[in-house]
C-alpha cells in the first residue's frame, strides 16, 4: 500500500472512531475518550472473545442444532482493511478464531464503523480463567487475552480509535455453587471475587496480560464514586439450569469492597446485573427467587449495584429495565440451539414471530431502533446490542452472507439484503442516540 493510500485510510478511520465516541454530555469534549459518565448517552455490546475457529460447523450451511445459521464474511474491505491493514496477512477463511490477533483488528474496526463506544468482553470463567485460588488464566485464556490486546494497541499506535473495554463475566458456576455470605459461609463472597479480580489483574497488575494498554483501553464510568471500570454479570439461571444457586447482598457489597480496599485497585467496579426478561419464577435473574426459594434486592431501589440490564431483548426487544431503568438492551433476532431442526424464536424479520416472506421490508432490529428513538426512552443511558458475534444463536451484528431459511420448504427468516446490513443499521442510528435526538419520521 503506497503512502498516500496509508495516509488517507489511517485519517478516515480516525475519523470514524472519533465519532464513535462522540457523547452528549456537556463539557465531554474535555473529557478522556474513555471516561463516561451516568449522563451520557452510550452504545454497548457483548461481545464474545473464547470461539476456537469454525471447525466443522464451518460448512455446515443450513440449519440443524447448533450449526452457524448465519455464516460470517469478512470480505468488506471498506470496513475490515486492507490485507496489509493488519499485523500480517489474515487467513479469512478460518475465522473467527479467538486467538488470532487480526480476528480482533477485524471486529474493533468493525464496531468503530458501527459507531459502538463500548465492548463488553464476554469472559467465560471455565475456558479463559481456571477456578484456582489465584484464577490464572487457562493456556487458551492467555492466547485469547493476549491477541485482544495486541489488537487493540496495534490499532490505537495506527492512530484509529477502537471502543473501550469493559467486561461482561458470563456463567461462572455451577448447579451447586453458593455466593452467599448470610447462610453459614460469610466468605462466600470469594467465589465471586475469585472470578472477577483475576479479570482486572490483568490490566492493573505490571504482570498482567494488559498491563501495556492499562486502564486507557478500558470504559471508566466516573460518577460520585470516583472514576472506576465497568463490569457486567450474566444471570444466575437460565431455563432449568442453575449456574449459582444462592445469592445475598454480601456477596456484591463484599466483592466491591475488597476491590476498593486493596491498592493494586483502589476501585469500587460499576457493577452491572443481568435480570431476566421475564420476572419471578419464570426468571432467573438476581432479584428473582433463587433455588430455595428466597428473594433479594440486587438491583434498583435498596439494591447493592450500579446497573442493570434486562435480558434476552433477543426474543424480545427492545427491553427497558423495570428496576434501575437506566439501560435499553435490543437485538437483531434470535435462533433456538437445541431443537433439531434450529428454528428462529424471533427471526431478524418477524410478522408476530412469523417470517412472511418478501412483504416483512423492516427488520426487527432496524424497528427495535426506531422504537428506542421515538422520544421516550431517552431517560435511559446505556443501550445494549445483544450481541456483537453469539453466531451460535444468530443475534450478531457482524457481516453475514445473505440467505433465506427455509424449513419443510418454507421461508422462516431471512439475513437481510446485505452482509453489513446490521452494522450499517447501527451506525446509521446510533448518533441519534447519542445526541438524544428523536428519528425524523422521513429516516
Amino acid at each position: 500500500m503506497n503512502t498516500f493510500k496509508a495516509l488517507l485510510c489511517t485519517l478516515l478511520l480516525v475519523a470514524l472512531g472519533c465519532e464513535a465516541l462522540t457523547r452528549t454530555t456537556a463539557g465531554s469534549t474535555d473529557t478522556p475518550p474513555n471516561v463516561f459518565t451516568p449522563e451520557d448517552h452510550i452504545v454497548c455490546v457483548d461481545y464474545f472473545i473464547w470461539y476456537k475457529g469454525f471447525e466443522a460447523r464451518h460448512a455446515q450451511y443450513g440449519p440443524s442444532t447448533r450449526a452457524w445459521v448465519w455464516r460470517p464474511t469478512y470480505d468488506d474491505t471498506r470496513i475490515f482493511g486492507d490485507d496489509d491493514d493488519f499485523p500480517s496477512p489474515p487467513q479469512r477463511d478460518t475465522w473467527p478464531e479467538g486467538t488470532d490477533v487480526n480476528w480482533y483488528v477485524a471486529n474493533f474496526r468493525a464496531m468503530a464503523y458501527a459507531r459502538i463506544d463500548i465492548c463488553f468482553v464476554d469472559t467465560w470463567a471455565q475456558v479463559l480463567f481456571q477456578t484456582s485460588a489465584n484464577g490464572d488464566p487457562t493456556p487458551l485464556g492467555r492466547k485469547t487475552l493476549t491477541a485482544l490486546v495486541r489488537a487493540w494497541e496495534f490499532l490505537e499506535n495506527r492512530g484509529e480509535a477502537p471502543p473501550r473495554l469493559a467486561f461482561f463475566l458470563d456463567i461462572f458456576g455451577n448447579s451447586t455453587t453458593d455466593i452467599s455470605t448470610d447462610r453459614g459461609n460469610p466468605d462466600g463472597w470469594r467465589i465471586l471475587y475469585k472470578h472477577i479480580e483475576p479479570i482486572f489483574r490483568q490490566f492493573y497488575h505490571p504482570d498482567g496480560i494488559g498491563a501495556s494498554i492499562g486502564d486507557r483501553a478500558l470504559a471508566l464510568m466516573k460518577d460520585e464514586k470516583g472514576i472506576r471500570p465497568m463490569i457486567a454479570i450474566f444471570m444466575p439461571r437460565t431455563g432449568t439450569l442453575w449456574w449459582t444457586t444462592g445469592w445475598s447482598q454480601g456477596s456484591f457489597t463484599e466483592t466491591k469492597a475488597a476491590l476498593k480496599n486493596d491498592p493494586a485497585y483502589g476501585f469500587d467496579p460499576y457493577m452491572i446485573v443481568c435480570q431476566h426478561l421475564h420476572d419471578g419464577d419464570i426468571g432467573g435473574g438476581w432479584n428473582d427467587p433463587q433455588k430455595d426459594g428466597r428473594s433479594v434486592v440486587i438491583s434498583g431501589p435498596g439494591g447493592v449495584v450500579e446497573d442493570d440490564v434486562r435480558w434476552f431483548s433477543q426474543v424480545g426487544g427492545p427491553l427497558v429495565s423495570r428496576r434501575q431503568k437506566n439501560t435499553i438492551s435490543i437485538s437483531t433476532g434470535h435462533w433456538t440451539i437445541t431443537d433439531e431442526p434450529s428454528v428462529p424464536a424471533n427471526g431478524h424479520y418477524p410478522k408476530s414471530y412469523h417470517y412472511n416472506g418478501p412483504d416483512d421490508t423492516t427488520s426487527r432490529y432496524e424497528d427495535d431502533w426506531r422504537e428506542v428513538l421515538d422520544g421516550k426512552h431517552f431517560n435511559q443511558r446505556l443501550l445494549f446490542i445483544e450481541t456483537y458475534n453469539e453466531l451460535y444463536e444468530g443475534n450478531n451484528l457482524v457481516p453475514c452472507i445473505p440467505r433465506t431459511v427455509h424449513i419443510d420448504g418454507k421461508p422462516v427468516d431471512r439475513w437481510g439484503d446485505s452482509p453489513e446490513v446490521y452494522l450499517e443499521l447501527t451506525r446509521k442510528y446510533a448518533p441519534y442516540w447519542k445526541q438524544a435526538k428523536v428519528l425524523p419520521a422521513d429516516e
